[in-house]
């Protein structure tokens, strides 16, 4: 890519801390199709972690192409999800309350568990695959099936290709640590956990008078993965011209999913059935149960969140409307 293909990903890349501007469709076809591996790399110098942790940017770039390869074409969960998610979760870190509170490789281990936190994701869910007794419901004991191979998987990418291993140099105790800090958060995207995930934050902040201690490293970590799985959640909170994107590839998986049921004779989930659901219903209650509830949780903390909230509000509103069409 050169000339003015590079220019306008430039362009779009100076908006990858606009929350309501960014627009990472416009960057996945300006870099053609490479939105992951280019965000990611930029994020990499916009956090200052070549220099902070003496980084390979040949290494780097190569581990970040291998991660954007290895995502299915499915709908909804494929790399440019990872990239929107990334973005998401890196216009979070940025922010002082987070970002001052962060060392170098805490933020290198919070990139990387957004780039691969859905990494070869089949296109559907925990639950269909215990249900046809997948070989990774089986490898994983049916616990948080898709996540553990996401963290697996996007690691073994990492650590077992020389070329990519951009962390090498580092000592045992310092990637004992990351591969650790990575695999807690990947596994905090587990809907399964929302509600506890949101709970432990609620009562720490309360217990903490609304101040949180960034130095103590588990209320950190507990910050870390609310955060990333908030932004795994975040496309309900964007703008609705992307918004709307989203809502609508999200379904078309599910629905994809629940074909399979049928001709699996599975029973099929009302969420899950093209003939019972609708994409307006779908979206309207996953941000009126999950969505608001969860930003107005991280609110106290991060004011800044409250684009992140009205934007949801909307949105609950134009799905709403489209069921009335």
């Amino acid at each position: 890519m050169g000339g003015d293909g590079e220019d306008n990903t430039l362009d779009e890349l100076g908006r990858v801390m606009d929350w309501n501007n960014f627009d990472v469709f416009a960057l996945h076809e300006k870099s053609g199709g490479k939105a992951l591996s280019v965000l990611a790399v930029h994020l990499f110098h916009h956090f200052n972690l070549f220099n902070a942790l003496n980084l390979n940017q040949q290494r780097v770039t190569r581990f970040w192409v291998q991660i954007e390869t290895g995502y299915q074409k499915v709908p909804y969960h494929a790399s440019v999800h990872a990239a929107d998610v990334l973005q998401e979760y890196a216009w979070f870190l940025n922010l002082p309350e987070v970002r001052n509170s962060l060392s170098p490789l805490e933020i290198c281990a919070a990139l990387v568990s957004a780039g691969i936190h859905d990494y070869d994701h089949p296109g559907t869910n925990n639950n269909f695959l215990i249900r046809t007794n997948h070989e990774l419901a089986l490898r994983y004991n049916n616990r948080s099936v898709l996540e553990n191979h996401h963290v697996s998987a996007g690691l073994q990418v990492l650590q077992l290709v020389k070329e990519n291993f951009f962390l090498s140099h580092l000592d045992r105790k310092s990637l004992v640590n990351f591969r650790r800090l990575v695999s807690s958060l990947v596994l905090a995207t587990d809907m399964s956990v929302h509600f506890q995930l949101q709970t432990d934050f609620v009562s720490k902040f309360a217990s903490a008078n609304g101040k949180l201690n960034l130095e103590d490293p588990p209320t950190r970590e507990l910050v870390l993965q609310l955060l990333l799985h908030a932004a795994d959640l975040s496309n309900c909170g964007k703008p609705w011209r992307f918004a709307e994107v989203w809502g609508e590839r999200v379904v078309t998986e599910f629905f994809l999913q629940g074909d399979k049921e049928k001709q699996l004779g599975l029973p099929v989930s009302a969420m899950n059935d093209r003939d019972k659901s609708h994409a307006a219903e779908l979206q309207s209650g996953f941000i009126k149960t999950i969505v608001l509830p969860m930003f107005e949780a991280i609110l106290p903390f991060l004011p800044e969140v409250s684009v992140q909230l009205e934007n949801s509000k909307a949105n609950y509103d134009h799905w709403r409307k489209k069921l009335t069409v």
